[in-house]
């Protein structure tokens, strides 16, 4: 078996290198649904659009090959009016450029969580 160690990968230009082909995460973002409803951070992340408390739709910028990818995420903080620290996020009508979320405290109630966390793998168009 050979190793490969290196400190850096450039594509043949020189440039950085994308890994499209590997399983790398191709989009994820970090952000706070409370208030300013703030990205911390993104990747393959436009836009997001607030469709009222816990519930929001992201569009990617470069679309994936089809509406199948995974999409992961996690929600926490505390908010004060229910006491809850943990909550639940939920992911539907996926596609290859948008999904929406929506995030419920324990209750089953959808609330605007103040840690949110979500990750894409698949192959991009």
């Amino acid at each position: 078996m050979s190793t490969l160690k290196v400190d850096t990968l450039q594509s043949t230009g020189g440039g950085a290198t994308t890994f499209t082909k590997q399983e790398a995460a191709k989009g994820w973002i970090s952000m706070s649904f409370a208030a300013s409803s703030a990205r911390s951070d993104s990747l393959n992340n436009s836009s997001i659009v607030d469709n009222g408390t816990g519930d929001f739709t992201f569009t990617h910028t470069n679309n994936f090959n089809y509406d199948g990818y995974c999409t992961t995420g996690l929600s926490g903080g505390h908010a004060t009016a229910d006491g809850h620290w943990d909550y639940q996020m939920g992911v539907y009508a996926q596609t290859t450029s948008t999904y929406r979320a929506r995030v419920y405290n324990q209750s089953a109630a959808l609330r605007d969580a103040t840690s949110n966390n979500i990750l894409h793998t698949g192959d991009l168009a």
